[in-house]
């Protein structure tokens, strides 16, 4: 079969959540079908992912036939109102020279799943919606966003043939919205075997690490109280991997006044990133007891299990359908900085019991966060109706 994946651009870029997901579920896809992706508009830098060896067993089309994020402002956002028709050119020409069977769509826009929609009308493929957000409830959006939220996470459904949802609270919303879906839920994903390859970053002094962006302030801010909180501080650093600038004050001033033990670090190479996900001694990974929360699931909760290393997180979400304290996972029942702290300080004293945890984490990751897993699965998703 002939799937071409749309809606995102920048492909391939491995410091991107989304898009790690998407080649992810590409190469699971793969099995005996041509995989073409279709980057939207240039949004990559020139002197960034210089190759592109991590998508040699894909084709990678841009739409406007530029490649890279044009230095003019003015040419940008041409490009950004043209997309639509350069892509439908593109999605045309590549329908002309064989069949496509289905286009996988992957967006935060009603509208782009909308335009997605009436292209296969017109050239009569079948469309894969990836849910990963109930973006109604994503909150300080503003009206235009609130509207477009709305639409996506109650209609976004109905323009579609089959959906994979990423968690079991979206599974169940849209069996809610449209009781006749066809769905494959299936949780953050990535290679393994890839992440076996790369040996663990060799630190002086044991660390924590939290990977994740600076606009995650109530996140940020959760983790560096329940660290300063933890018994036994001095015995390990706080590692934290930002993508953007913190500007929350508060937060720099934490950061500022413990800056011997908490590190951050920004714009590092994946494989790098990888190496410091394997060198700690955990990886924190809270989610707060909400709608959103409830119904995301993080690309970086398989990440850190591919890792070989323990996560520390709370007892919401989709933790409980995977994951049991002390058994897989170290897990703090309540999102208070309290609880939490009570759990890294027990990860600091039991060693031992933390190594089995890893072990255990590794193999429900090889079960059911790994690529191979869902192969199978998704060609009968395919090919069944």
């Amino acid at each position: 079969m002939r799937i071409l994946f749309c809606g995102l651009s920048g492909i391939p870029n491995k410091n991107s959540a989304p898009i790690n997901r998407y080649l992810a579920l590409a190469q699971a896809m793969s099995l005996n079908n041509e995989i073409i992706f279709i980057n939207r508009v240039p949004i990559r830098e020139q002197s960034q992912y210089k190759t592109e060896d991590d998508c040699k067993d894909f084709k990678i089309i841009d739409a406007t036939g530029i490649k890279y994020r044009p230095k003019s402002f003015i040419k940008r956002n041409i490009l950004k109102i043209s997309s639509f028709i350069h892509e439908f050119r593109t999605i045309r020409k590549i329908n002309q020279e064989k069949k496509i069977d289905w286009l996988n769509v992957y967006t935060q826009f009603f509208g782009i799943c909308f335009f997605y929609f009436l292209l296969s009308k017109l050239f009569n493929f079948k469309i894969i919606l990836h849910y990963v957000e109930f973006r109604s409830k994503i909150k300080n959006r503003n009206i235009l966003f609130q509207v477009n939220d709305y639409l996506f996470d109650h209609y976004a459904i109905q323009l579609c043939d089959k959906i994979i949802p990423i968690s079991s609270f979206l599974n169940e919303h849209v069996k809610k919205i449209k009781s006749s879906a066809k769905t494959l839920l299936i949780p953050p994903i990535c290679d393994f075997e890839y992440f076996d390859k790369i040996k663990p970053e060799l630190s002086p002094k044991k660390y924590f690490i939290f990977c994740g962006s600076a606009s995650y302030i109530e996140i940020l801010s959760f983790i560096l109280e329940s660290y300063i909180k933890i018994k036994d501080r001095d015995q390990i650093d706080l590692h934290l991997v930002i993508s953007g600038k913190i500007s929350d004050q508060t937060i720099v001033q934490i950061i500022d006044e413990h800056s011997s033990s908490i590190k951050i670090f920004s714009n590092i190479d994946y494989d790098k990133l990888i190496s410091k996900y394997k060198g700690a001694l955990a990886q924190l990974i809270p989610l707060r007891n909400t709608i959103q929360d409830n119904a995301r699931f993080p690309q970086k909760i398989c990440e850190y299990l591919a890792s070989h290393r323990p996560i520390i997180t709370t007892n919401f979400g989709e933790i409980p359908y995977y994951f049991v304290d002390a058994k897989n996972a170290v897990i703090s029942e309540d999102f208070t900085t309290g609880s939490y702290a009570k759990k890294l300080t027990w990860a600091i004293q039991n060693p031992e019991k933390l190594q089995t945890i890893s072990s255990n984490s590794y193999e429900i990751g090889k079960n059911s966060f790994e690529i191979k897993s869902y192969s199978i699965k998704l060609k009968r998703f395919l090919e069944y109706d």
